[in-house]
Parts: structure tokens; C-alpha cells; sequence
């Protein structure tokens, strides 16, 4: 069995090499982003998926946009598995904010349009009580913008640039709300990480993220007003929303440790080889 990741160049290359065996192909988002971007390479992609016998997607949204765009069906949605660390018991939490300190929030990311940092930045500039302080984890192009827009809207902001994974993961326990705000996300794993790392997680429905947490309480794309009001529901309540995250952290172990996916990616070849 070949197994190629992404269909450029992955399946370009499968199709180019005319490999006798049986492949599989992984789409994780981008990819699939590329074609509704750019409805020109449709054809492409599909002449290199033909020579694909079994696709995969790392979650629901992503097979659904694929058929959308190429007509082709994925055979299975086989999400890539968390890093076992993410799996285990949470390291000390890093002093973001302070115990008793203020409801501090985070969102972690490329700082590009599509994460939906801006609109989280809006978000907590609109909340009343209680005032909030924002983490944004992560570089890119928009960070001197983002910077300049929470200064603008009189929100504290800290942006410690990027985090290696285990201080990413002591910054997810050392806040009292992790925010994944994405306007497109392929599985969402900021998502999964925080509820693995006991925090409450709010998310837009930016597609994977209803793989992680579920089609409840996900809120709309780029609704700053029903994100504000998510972000106000845990400052109301945060054990009921440490309690919701607790039952996410169960699925997420259950559904992306590497066992898991190593099951799942045996069984499919073990469909194509059978016969």
C-alpha cells in the first residue's frame, strides 16, 4: 500500500509515479481550501484523485467539502492523532494569569484572517463583567494588527509569540478559557488540546470543530455577539464549563490517541488488500 498525504503534491506524484499498488490519500484542509479558493485546479485534483483507491479526511466538514468541490466521495474521516503528551496529565500551569487573577482567555494560531483573531479580540472588548484579558498565542502577519486593534478597544493583550508544546500546554492550564474563534478549521486541534488539558473551550463551527466538541453550543462563524455571549456563559458558570470540557477531554483520548488512528488507518488497508 502507498499512502500520500495531501493531493498536491501527494496524489499528483502517486498519479505521475503509476504505482502498481493500492493508495490511500489524506486531505487535512488546506488542500481542499485550495479548491474552493481557486475552482481551476478542481480538474487537476480530480485527475490525481482517480488514482486513489481509498481518500480520507481528518474530519466530517472535510469530506462533505470535498464532495462539494470534486464530486468524490471519501471512503472514510480518520482524523491524525494528538501527540501522546497531549494525552497525558497536564503539566503545572505558567503564570498567565494569576489564580484569582482576571477571566483570561487564549487562542493559539497562525495569525492570519481566517483564525478568527479579530473577531475574538471584539469579543472581549464588548464583555462587561468580567473584564477580560486576552492571550494570543502564535505569529504571523495580522500579530502587529491584532496587537494594535486590542489597544485600540482598551483590551489587555499578551502576545508571547510562539510556544514550544510544553509550554503551550502549561499556558492552556494557566488560563481560564481556551478559544478556538477559526472562520475554517480542517479538525481543529487547538480544541482538542485544551480539553485535554482540563480547560473550558469555546469554538466557532468552523467545520472539524464539531468533530472535536460536538454540534452543541458551537458558535457561528464570525458572530462576534454569540461569541461574547459564549465567553460570558463560562465566566458565569466555570465549573459547569470545566464539567462540559472533562466529558470532550474523554472523547478526544478515546478518538485521537495514536492507537485510534493506527486502528483505523490498518483497517483501511486491510479493505484494500483483502481481495
Amino acid at each position: 500500500v502507498l499512502h500520500v498525504h495531501w493531493w498536491v503534491p501527494g496524489a499528483i506524484a502517486a498519479r505521475l509515479a503509476r504505482v502498481d499498488v493500492p493508495t490511500v490519500l489524506t486531505l487535512h484542509g488546506t488542500d481542499v481550501a485550495l479548491l474552493e479558493a481557486r475552482p481551476r485546479a478542481i480538474a487537476l485534483a480530480r485527475w490525481a484523485l482517480a488514482a486513489c483507491d481509498r481518500v480520507e479526511t481528518v474530519s466530517v466538514d472535510l469530506a462533505d467539502r470535498l464532495e462539494r468541490t470534486t464530486g468524490r466521495v471519501a471512503d472514510a474521516v480518520n482524523p491524525m492523532p494528538l501527540d501522546p503528551a497531549w494525552l497525558a496529565v497536564p503539566p503545572p500551569p505558567v503564570s498567565f494569569a494569576p489564580v484569582e487573577g482576571p477571566f483570561t482567555v487564549l487562542a493559539a494560531g497562525r495569525m492570519v484572517p481566517e483564525k478568527g483573531f479579530a473577531d475574538l479580540v471584539d469579543a472581549v472588548a464588548g464583555m462587561a463583567e468580567p473584564v477580560a484579558r486576552l492571550v494570543l498565542v502564535g505569529d504571523g502577519p495580522e500579530r502587529e494588527r491584532l496587537a494594535a486593534r486590542a489597544a485600540h478597544a482598551g483590551v489587555e493583550a499578551v502576545l508571547p509569540g510562539r510556544l514550544s508544546p510544553e509550554a503551550l500546554r502549561a499556558a492552556y492550564g494557566s488560563v481560564s478559557l481556551v478559544v478556538q474563534p477559526s472562520h475554517r478549521e480542517g479538525l481543529g486541534l487547538v480544541a482538542a488540546e485544551a480539553a485535554c488539558a482540563g480547560t473550558p473551550v469555546v469554538a466557532t463551527d468552523s467545520g472539524g470543530a464539531r468533530d472535536v466538541l460536538g454540534a452543541d453550543g458551537l458558535v457561528p462563524v464570525g458572530d462576534v455577539g454569540a461569541l461574547r455571549a459564549a465567553l460570558a456563559s463560562v465566566a458565569a458558570d466555570p465549573a459547569a464549563a470545566r464539567e462540559r470540557s472533562a466529558l470532550v477531554a474523554v472523547r478526544v483520548r478515546e478518538r485521537l490517541s495514536p492507537a485510534a488512528t493506527a486502528a483505523r488507518t490498518l483497517d483501511g488497508y486491510r479493505a484494500l488488500t483483502a481481495g
